[in-house]
Order: structure tokens, then sequence, then C-alpha cells
């Protein structure tokens, strides 16, 4: 009989449910404090393209298109030119930086000298810095100009071909254009 009783005599179930409030804790406090820690990049991609390859008249001869601007970036500042031949120079500032300003009003009178162009090709020696040939691919791209009292942004070229300059195609640049 006091096996009987032993037997009959139940221990109280555990309670089964499973306690997750200290996990909900943690999440409560993790969860904002890995948002607010992220680091949320944004990439800013330009598109670069590279010229068409030239199209053949009838004739045999290379189309006579409208000739396509090119800046070089060397040592002592920039070349302007549309293939052979060199339309301006833009020599380093006094403080021995490049020039984007000047840069950039060359290019407004060349894109007004050619509307429907819309492309251009940088060149750059090797030891150029990164920084400066961004810079002169964002004053080649867009200028900002005075419309009736306004600043408004006027695109320019903005599809880059970037290129690097060969060793005999340096030359020092002077004060005349």
């Amino acid at each position: 009989m006091l096996a009987r009783l032993a037997h009959g005599r139940r221990r109280p179930a555990a309670d089964e449910a499973i306690h997750i409030v200290a996990l909900w804790n943690l999440m409560i406090i993790l969860i904002p404090f890995l948002l607010l820690s992220a680091v949320f990049s944004q990439t800013s991609i330009v598109n670069l393209y590279l010229p068409p390859p030239p199209k053949a008249a009838p004739g045999g001869k290379a189309s006579a298109a409208t000739p396509k601007p090119v800046v070089s970036i060397v040592h002592d500042g920039y070349v302007l030119s549309d293939g052979p031949t060199v339309i301006g120079a833009v020599p380093l500032d006094a403080e021995g930086r490049y020039n984007t300003n000047k840069l950039t009003e060359l290019l407004v009178s060349i894109k007004r000298a050619i509307p429907d162009r819309s492309d251009i090709v940088i060149l750059s020696e090797d030891r150029i810095p990164y920084e400066t040939i961004v810079r002169t691919m964002d004053a080649s791209r867009e200028a900002v100009v005075e419309r009736d009292g306004r600043l408004a942004a006027e695109p320019l070229f903005p599809n880059i071909a970037l290129g690097r300059i060969g060793p005999r195609a340096v030359t020092p640049v002077g004060d005349d254009p």
C-alpha cells in the first residue's frame, strides 16, 4: 500500500512554458543598438563611356563629325585639345593646385561652340592623384551658371572616357593658350 501511495502521489508538473523574457529583453536592446551603429554606405557610380569606333563613309573615308574635346591632365596643368589641335592650356594656380574653375570656363566656351557633343576624353599622366582626376571629371560634367539671377547647373560633357597619356605626348604647359 505504501508503494501505491508513493506511486499515486504525483509531483506537481513543472511549468513547461519556455521563459523567453530574458531573450526578448536582449533583442529589444540589441536590435536598436545594431541599427544605430551600422554604417549605411552610399556608393556613387559614374558611368564612363568608351568612344565608339569611327564609322566609315561610303567613299571609305571617316565621317567628318564635330571634334571630340580632350582634357589632358599633366604635372603642370591642363591641356585642352580636339585631337591633334591644342585649344587651350590652364596652368596650375599660385598655390600649385589645378585650376578647375578656369577649366570649366574653357569647357563652357567649347560646349557653346559644339552644343551637340556630350562626350569628352580625359587623359592623365601616371602620377596624377586620384582626387585631381575626380575633380576634373566633375568640372567637365557640368558648370554652375547664373540664369535670371539664380544659380543653375548647366550640363557640359556628361559622357566621360578616361585614358592615360603616353610618355611622348607630354609637353610643358605654358602661360599662353
